[in-house]
């Protein structure tokens, strides 16, 4: 069997902001810190 190491990930919710909020997800600087950050256990 394969083991399965537990998935991470981060959930932010902007409910002011509506459907068009790419604009505010792809300006922070969170979002592109974080997948640089994650390393295999």
């Amino acid at each position: 069997m394969i083991k399965e190491e537990p998935k991470v990930f981060k959930y932010t919710e902007y409910p002011e902001e509506g459907h068009g909020i790419i604009g505010k997800v792809a300006s922070d600087p969170e979002l592109h810190q974080w997948p640089f950050e994650q390393r295999k256990k």
